[in-house]
């Protein structure tokens, strides 16, 4: 593992000057061919193999994963570059791994209570999302959530979308614009702005440390918590489940209490441990 000031260096070094550009429109028309291919993969799957394919979490993964892997191979190729481009994999002190784990626990807490406050306000988003997977067994949700998921989503929202926002806008603006079609592409209405402001933090995080490592890690982490919460070890609180059917609640205050001060004390740490805006070389874009 390296330090703080490799760290630094890598980040500026080897993923700011990339060949890489992309700009708000052509990001969202980039995501629109991955939904596009998606469903044409899963009707053609669903046509020739079987339709329970379609119907498992397994199975939407694998097919969700090829579609991004097609749509990006292509679109880098015309670019001139590969897909190791966006997939940098720089070591992170082990610290920082160690201050993440609370951290992300106490996002989770948090942004889940946002989620519950969403749907108390604007009860007829809860109609319009996605109903759970009938079913799919936990291990097809794990593969999905703790491992499709990470291995497809940071490559292609951090690692290539917002890295080609860099090139036409300022760091904040960058962040925000990918965030936001982070939450906007899982189409889930009552938690796009716990997604959102997820996928902000999940940003900056990897822009301090030039490295989808802590990405991948905190993405598996975030997810394996919800998964747990359903398949393992079911919470009997109020408002602490994810399913969308259930009517929403809040959860206990101490619940929300330990949630924000892990949350606080995580991203003090973190703004201790990661490499400053200052310590990045070849930085092109103001905060």
């Amino acid at each position: 593992m390296v330090q703080m000031e490799t760290e630094g260096e890598s980040s500026g070094g080897t993923w700011q000057h990339t060949p890489l550009s992309l700009t708000l429109g052509q990001a969202i028309w980039l995501l629109v061919k991955v939904v596009l291919l998606t469903v044409a993969l899963a009707l053609a799957t669903g046509l020739v193999l079987s339709p329970q394919i379609v119907e498992h979490a397994a199975g939407q993964g694998i097919i969700q994963a090829l579609a991004i892997a097609i749509i990006l191979v292509w679109t880098l190729d015309r670019k001139g570059t590969s897909f190791r481009e966006i997939v940098p994999l720089s070591p992170v002190s082990p610290r920082i791994l160690l201050a993440l784990a609370p951290t992300f626990i106490g996002i989770q807490i948090v942004t889940s209570e946002i989620d519950n406050l969403i749907r108390i306000l604007f009860p007829f988003l809860q109609g319009l999302s996605p109903p759970p997977i009938a079913g799919d067994s936990p291990w097809g949700t794990f593969l999905l959530g703790v491992i499709i998921a990470p291995v497809t989503e940071e490559p292609l929202f951090r690692g290539y979308i917002l890295r080609g926002f860099l090139q036409h806008y300022p760091e904040r603006k960058a962040i925000l614009y990918s965030a936001v079609l982070f939450g906007a592409m899982h189409i889930h209405p009552a938690a796009f702005i716990s997604l959102s402001l997820w996928g902000c933090v999940v940003a900056w995080i990897f822009l301090r440390t030039g490295s989808l490592i802590p990405c991948l890690f905190v993405h598996a982490l975030t997810n394996f918590l919800v998964w747990t919460v359903v398949h393992v070890i079911p919470l009997d609180l109020p408002g602490v489940t994810p399913n969308p059917g259930e009517n929403a609640d809040f959860q206990p205050l101490w619940l929300d209490f330990v949630g924000g001060s892990l949350a606080v004390i995580g991203l003090w740490m973190l703004t201790n441990l990661l490499p400053g805006p200052a310590e990045r070389s070849g930085s092109n874009h103001p905060m």
